[in-house]
């Protein structure tokens, strides 16, 4: 499933027509013991484990994925999202006007958050 990928292919243009290839596998655990309502979802425990390591090491967030980095997918996901929406209102509606929105930052602070 795309939201548990197990290979990632990086092809690098090295210019003229030359690239380079690498191929890494990220495979999964396994769960033979147990069913899942989404296929791949054992591929989660990865992010589990993390967020077990950090409690236990008295952090309060990961330090490879922070708040911060949250803050901003939600942002960009909220984008996605209204443009998505946007897109959709102009087509179930031939007279809609076109509206372009467009983020200046990609960037959030938590203050910025809680303003």
């Amino acid at each position: 499933p795309a939201h548990v990928p197990t290979r990632v292919r990086l092809v690098l243009d090295k210019g003229r027509g030359v690239t380079t290839e690498e191929i890494v596998d990220f495979p999964l655990p396994d769960d033979s013991w147990t069913t899942w309502n989404y296929p791949g979802s054992i591929g989660f425990t990865h992010q589990i484990q993390a967020v077990n390591e950090a409690l236990r090491a008295g952090e309060k967030e990961c330090t490879h994925f922070t708040h911060n980095d949250s803050l901003q997918m939600a942002h960009i996901l909220d984008e996605i999202l209204a443009q998505v929406f946007d897109v959709t209102q102009e087509l179930s509606s031939p007279s809609a006007t076109t509206t372009t929105t467009t983020s200046s930052s990609n960037v959030v602070s938590e203050e910025e958050m809680t303003a």
